[in-house]
């Protein structure tokens, strides 16, 4: 079981190498090549999923993870994937969600995660997901299907959305009926979900669970802060995995607990560091007998 954490947080150093020395330092086993963001300033300098030479760029950033002894274990594709009712710019995103499929596969990583679309039926989403299939045996990298969230102006809680609550995830993964997709469960996307949470989600999905993003929040908003910091409680997450035998990894999605470290390596580095340590007291507490 590795510990990861994803590229996003360190983004506004604008170089992929430093971020990938920075996580190393700190002391995870892998890292998370993030492709989500996509119209932000960062893109060109650390997401290869918008540049014409990203197989190049792929296979450099590769050997360099390789040189200092880092994996990369997971992925993130871009959002959104697709598009209900809007088959030209569903074909537009599903061309550049392969890309992103190869970009990761080149990195090294076993799952990618992909989005479905949040206000699509399972069976809508299953009509998106199988254009991918194929693309998965292509370049050896299984999905990561991940639990989504809405919200509705003036409402003070989030709402219903593709695979948000254990049913509807479970009908996901028994339509998608493959090797190649497999759960992602977002901690804190579950646990702001009215009448549901982590655990219940982990365990009606049982062995579908293969990767996690892990992060804490209010139980209200989707405030991606380092675990153990807001009202998550971990305890009954970690029970929920051990009950399943959980063998994937830990992966950090922590964007807004480094956004308020100052924009250096030094603090960065600061920052990860903290980062490792609750990851690894997680996974101790997984593998823990």
């Amino acid at each position: 079981m590795l510990v990861s954490c994803h590229t996003n947080p360190f983004k506004k150093l604008k170089d992929i190498h430093k971020i990938l020395d920075i996580i190393k330092a700190a002391g995870f086993d892998a890292y998370d090549y993030s492709m989500f963001n996509m119209g932000d300033e960062f893109n060109k300098t650390i997401n290869f999923a918008f540049v014409d030479d990203y197989k190049e760029k792929a296979i450099e950033l590769r050997k360099y993870a390789d040189s200092i002894g880092l994996k990369c274990n997971q992925a993130h594709s871009i959002f959104p994937s697709f598009f209900l009712n809007n088959e030209e710019l569903t074909k537009e995103k599903v061309a550049q969600t392969i890309k992103t499929m190869e970009i990761a596969s080149i990195l090294g990583a076993k799952i990618i995660v992909v989005h479905p679309e949040n206000n699509a039926t399972p069976e809508q989403n299953l009509k998106f997901y199988k254009l991918l299939e194929p693309y998965c045996e292509k370049f050896n990298i299984r999905i990561g299907v991940e639990n989504m969230w809405n919200w509705k102006q003036g409402e003070p809680r989030c709402c219903e959305a593709a695979c948000s609550y254990p049913e509807n995830f479970l009908k996901h993964m028994e339509l998608l009926n493959s090797p190649w997709f497999v759960a992602c469960v977002d901690l804190g996307h579950a646990e702001m979900m009215p009448g549901t949470n982590a655990p219940a989600i982990i365990k009606t999905l049982g062995s579908y669970v293969q990767a996690l993003h892990v992060h804490d929040n209010d139980c209200v908003h989707d405030d991606h802060m380092i675990p153990y910091s807001s009202k998550i409680p971990f305890d009954p997450i970690i029970k929920s995995l051990k009950e399943i035998n959980y063998k994937g990894d830990v992966t950090l999605e922590v964007d807004n607990f480094v956004r308020f470290f100052p924009t250096d390596e030094e603090h960065y580095l600061i920052a990860a560091k903290i980062l490792y340590e609750v990851a690894n007291k997680i996974r101790n507490e997984i593998l823990e007998k």
